[in-house]
């Protein structure tokens, strides 16, 4: 078997590794949930890591995304991906020094969530697009 991208590998096995973590500590249902969507990323790192059209498609994808990136933000364009982790860190940097605000906190954590659920939204959308026009 060929392995077409060695990070890509590593990175799914150390997901690997953390979710069977996961699963060693879990306790609910609701801890099994949330492991539901590293449990996908990681299949779908194997597949782009072990096929070769798995890892075409990842290369496409990348280069579609900083291309759009690119296009948005211009210089900034490596921040486009981080955006939800820059609010979610702001909302407990808020929370640290400002507990009283807790209006301002819930603010940016929704709003953290909202960008969350559009980029996977998006990246679900292009990957329905993808699958009609392989």
């Amino acid at each position: 078997m060929k392995i077409y991208s060695y990070k890509l590998l590593v990175l799914s096995l150390v997901m690997a590794g953390g979710i069977a973590f996961g699963l060693s500590r879990s306790s609910g249902f609701m801890d099994y949930l949330l492991l539901l969507f590293p449990a996908l990323t990681t299949l779908m790192y194997f597949y782009y890591a072990l096929t070769r059209d798995g890892y075409e498609r990842y290369l496409k994808e990348a280069q579609t995304s900083r291309t759009e990136a690119g296009k948005r933000l211009g210089r900034f364009a490596f921040l486009d991906g981080m955006s939800p982790i820059i609010f979610l860190l702001l909302a407990g940097l808020v929370a640290y020094v400002l507990p009283e605000w807790k209006w301002l906190i819930w603010l940016l954590f929704i709003y953290a969530m909202i960008l969350l659920v559009r980029s996977i939204s998006k990246y679900i959308a292009r990957l329905e697009r993808d699958l009609k026009n392989p």
